[in-house]
C-alpha cells in the first residue's frame, strides 16, 4: 500500500474491489503498471471509463523482453487510456 492512500473501499480500492465494483466508475486512476494493473485498466476503459495509469518507472509492464513493454503503450494510446510515468 501507498502511504496515505489506505483503501477504504470506496474511493480507493485493492484489486478486490476492483473485481466486484457497486457501480462502474465513470474514471479512476490505476497506479502501477505492471500486468495486473493494465489488464485493469484496459477492463475499466473497456467498460466505459476514463483511466489513467500512472507508474513510476519509464515504460510499462516491466520485462525483461523489452518488445511486450512498447506494445501496450502503443495499443492502449490508440483507445484512448492516459499513461503517465513519473518524468526522468
Amino acid at each position: 500500500m501507498l502511504p496515505g492512500l489506505e483503501p477504504d473501499k470506496k474511493l480507493v480500492w485493492t484489486y478486490f474491489e476492483a473485481m466486484v465494483p457497486d457501480k462502474m466508475p465513470k474514471s479512476l486512476l490505476v497506479v502501477g503498471s505492471g500486468a495486473i494493473g493494465i489488464e485493469f485498466a484496459s477492463f475499466f476503459h473497456t467498460m466505459g471509463a476514463d483511466v489513467t495509469v500512472v507508474e513510476v518507472l519509464p515504460q510499462i509492464l516491466r520485462s525483461r523482453m523489452p518488445r511486450f513493454q512498447s506494445s501496450p503503450r502503443r495499443r492502449s494510446r490508440s483507445r484512448a487510456s492516459n499513461f503517465s510515468p513519473t518524468p526522468k
